[in-house]
């Protein structure tokens, strides 16, 4: 399954690649987390950016290494229970921390990133989404969030739900400043519309 999974991200990401990549599988795995007692180090599952996510708690230094579950402005979803998500952030919430690293941002002295993440998500699963207030990053995030979630509905058979973030996606490119690649996407959304209309 790992290797299933992770050739086929290779090839989904292809144009994303710098330079050549071998694929490693793990030496070791656990299912749900592992200690190591002596040095105060727990890694667990906390599904959140992708269903296998984890992160590492380090007890001694009171060190939080969340991977990609956390990111500046919006976190990436790439999983359709966004429940699982929420979840995962208030667990991190409850844990004793002076630092948090994350995959992609500086290292955080705070909570907050995890604050705003978490109600971006909370608003986002409750359809509480303002989008008139984002900025243009925030926007693009949004909409990479939006149409992912409507390709995994649609991927399990959900039309209607599929549809419903199809259509949010059409408005927010009405709503984006006119370009060549906002024409683009406008087109690929209302094809995608279309079919799943049928």
């Amino acid at each position: 399954m790992i290797k299933d999974e992770g050739e086929g991200d290779l090839k989904k990401y292809k144009s994303h690649r710098r330079g050549e990549i071998t694929l490693t599988l793990p030496n070791a795995v656990f299912k749900e987390k592992k200690l190591f007692l002596e040095d105060g180090v727990e890694f667990y599952h906390s599904p959140g950016h992708t269903e296998d996510s984890s992160s590492c708690y380090d007890r001694v230094d009171k060190v939080l290494f969340v991977g990609d579950n956390l990111e500046f402005p919006y976190p990436y979803i790439r999983i359709l229970n966004i429940g699982t998500y929420i979840e995962t952030l208030e667990e991190y919430l409850t844990r004793d921390v002076k630092f948090i690293v994350s995959g992609h941002d500086d290292l955080m002295k705070d909570d907050q990133l995890i604050k705003s993440n978490l109600t971006y998500l909370q608003n986002l699963n409750q359809n509480q989404i303002d989008s008139t207030k984002f900025s243009k990053e925030q926007r693009g995030i949004h909409y990479s969030n939006i149409t992912q979630l409507g390709e995994l509905k649609a991927q399990a058979g959900k039309k209607e739900s599929a549809l419903e973030y199809y259509n949010e996606a059409a408005k927010l490119l009405n709503e984006a400043e006119e370009s060549l690649n906002v024409e683009k996407l406008k087109e690929q959304i209302g094809k995608i519309i279309e079919d799943l209309s049928k």
